[in-house]
């Protein structure tokens, strides 16, 4: 009998553990165990060496989000610009994240920065720097009314003649806002001052334009009325009592004097057209009746009048007045006189 090799043996019991392995239908080729000579399943875990496995063997979008370690995708691992808006969470982005000045006006939603989203100072520290907010900063008629507080616009932050007669309350302009010699001639409106608005021996020669004021602190009068017949009106106030101009209902005009207190003394004298001229004296007329002149005929009067009053201090006034009748309308009046009111 042929003696068997002991080498030869052992190669040939290998081959039939391995075919018996492989399910008895492996085929060894040229020394190499193709892929349809494993088993599915058959290559564990632990039988691949670490770092065995290269990108070319991974087949595209084989390594889904289960395979991936947590944190285990690092910045240097992402494309720049790769990270969209819609693969950030809500409110992932914090202020730590952001560059400084990174964020610019384009980005701000319209109403987006209200007054809880600016810390104390932020204005004026984190947005515009160091310096404080400039002409430049604001928007042409950015700065509403509302946002001003009250009593915060000073002197100084209105340009020279800003404030315009528009800009001012009615009666908001006291005596205490008028300067010395502030007021002059031409801001007096003509016949607006009386007797009350002068203090007594403040008018003196050197104050007062030529042919303007009586001396001391006296006034002129002047008027000319017309009054229907049966009426009586108001020709000139002389401030302690007026003298009035009565029609009667023949038209006869004729002048009298209503003082206002009583205790007045009235000197006049008169004269009737086609009369004799007379004086009359009167004392101590009451206050509201009304001392007359009389006029027998419907023929032009003329009186002149010298009044005074005393209570405490003199009031003393004269007046020139006349009147007649005038064709289909009454009786028309004129005078003038000057008096201390």
């Amino acid at each position: 009998m042929r003696r068997i090799n002991s080498s030869s043996l052992s190669l040939a019991l290998s081959a039939v553990a391995l075919f018996v392995a492989l399910g008895g239908t492996a085929v060894a080729v040229s020394g190499q165990i193709g892929t349809g000579q494993i088993k599915n399943g058959a290559v564990t875990n632990h039988k691949i060496a670490n770092g065995a496995v290269g990108n070319h063997k991974l087949a595209n979008g084989a390594v889904g989000n289960r395979k991936l370690a947590n944190n285990s995708v690092s910045n240097a691992k992402l494309r720049n610009g790769s990270v969209s808006a819609s693969k950030l969470a809500p409110g992932a982005v914090s202020g730590a994240s952001l560059g400084a000045g990174s964020v610019g006006t384009a980005n701000l939603a319209a109403g987006a920065v209200g007054t809880t989203n600016l810390a104390v100072g932020a204005v004026l520290t984190n947005i515009l720097g160091n310096a404080s907010v400039t002409n430049s900063k604001l928007a042409d008629n950015s700065v509403s009314t509302s946002k001003l507080q009250n009593n915060s616009v000073t002197n100084s932050k209105l340009a020279d003649n800003s404030v315009s007669t528009t800009k001012l309350q009615n009666n908001s302009v006291t005596n205490s806002k008028l300067g010395n010699d502030a007021v002059t001639t031409d801001k007096v409106k003509d016949g607006t001052l009386t007797g009350a608005d002068i203090a007594p021996n403040s008018v003196t020669a050197s104050n007062i334009a030529p042919n303007t004021f009586v001396g001391g602190v006296g006034s002129l009068a002047s008027g000319r009325i017309v009054v229907t017949a049966g009426n009586v009106a108001q020709l000139l106030d002389l401030g302690f009592g007026r003298i009035v101009g009565s029609c009667s209902s023949t038209n006869v005009p004729q002048l009298g004097f209503t003082p206002f207190f009583s205790g007045t003394n009235i000197v006049d004298w008169f004269t009737n057209s086609g009369g004799t001229a007379n004086i009359h004296t009167t004392n101590a007329e009451p206050a509201g009746g009304t001392f007359t002149e009389a006029n027998a005929n419907a023929t032009p009067q003329s009186v002149t009048w010298q009044i005074g009053f005393n209570n405490g201090s003199n009031h003393i006034a004269t007046a020139q007045t006349s009147g007649q009748f005038q064709l289909g309308t009454g009786c028309v009046f004129i005078g003038q006189g000057t008096t201390t009111g």
